[in-house]
């Protein structure tokens, strides 16, 4: 299982964001995705369930890095959200807090599906 490593953007704010360069752009050509090899990335989102059960979607970045764990069939992969470190789980499909241990729902979908 690969752990992606983050580091602080500043230590004042605790802000975390990886250690690595990540491509908001598929790794996959155009060809390939006009022919239907791979998936079109630009058409993937990512959501989380918020406690009044309404989806809320992740950021562009958010949604990089989650989007290429699931591709790399990584098990968890690690987000900054509003400065903290979240945990995102996905085989059991769950974003959790380190520090309370909350766990939200997530879900990844094609942005032609409608949400649920």
């Amino acid at each position: 299982t690969k752990k992606r490593n983050l580091a602080p953007v500043a230590a004042s704010t605790a802000i975390y964001e990886p250690t690595v360069d990540l491509p908001l752009e598929t790794k996959h050509s155009k060809a390939e995705v006009q022919a239907g090899k791979v998936e079109d990335q630009s058409k993937i989102n990512w959501f989380w369930k918020n406690d009044n059960g309404v989806w809320q979607a992740y950021d562009d970045l958010q949604t990089a890095v989650l989007e290429e764990a699931w591709e790399e069939k990584e098990d968890t992969c690690q987000i900054g959200i509003a400065g903290l470190r979240y945990i995102i789980d996905l085989k059991k499909m769950h974003q959790i807090n380190p520090q309370t241990k909350t766990r939200r729902r997530v879900k990844r979908q094609k942005s032609d599906e409608g949400r649920t």
